[in-house]
């Protein structure tokens, strides 16, 4: 029985993505309160 690779181009890509998306939305988070409380 062959066993099939788990490091696929598309799981990759997947996690590369959902990584990108955690980091913008966790800069997004810490950074806008600061903005709100100085900014306005």
């Amino acid at each position: 029985m062959q066993s099939e690779k788990l490091w696929t181009k598309d799981f990759l890509g997947t996690c590369f993505s959902s990584l990108f998306l955690f980091l913008t939305f966790y800069m997004l988070m810490t950074t806008l309160p600061v903005y709100v409380i100085d900014g306005l």
